[in-house]
């Protein structure tokens, strides 16, 4: 069974703002400047490339020539190809 209880204590309030202030955040109708759109160097994508296809080299390097007997060819390649990763990201 419900029963319905009024709320004692709480009195209805008035307005928050003033009355014939615009709602909102008040910047209605303001005119913005064109965001201007940043392009990275033509060297990016070349960078990109290089560092992803370095990397993919060191480790097919690095299991053709298994008697080299380090993983410093693999942890390189795989460096590289994180740089290429992290570069491909920032590329606009």
């Amino acid at each position: 069974m419900l029963v319905a209880v009024a709320r004692q204590g709480k009195s209805k309030q008035g307005r928050v703002t003033p009355k014939g202030t615009p709602s909102g955040s008040g910047r209605s109708g303001v005119s913005r400047e064109p965001v201007k759109v940043k392009e990275s160097s033509p060297l990016v994508p070349i960078a990109m490339f290089a560092m992803l296809g370095g990397g993919i080299l060191l480790i097919f390097v690095n299991y053709l020539f298994e008697s080299l007997g380090s993983n410093a060819l693999l942890f390189a390649g795989l460096g590289l190809i994180l740089g290429g990763i992290v570069t491909a990201t920032r590329y606009q």
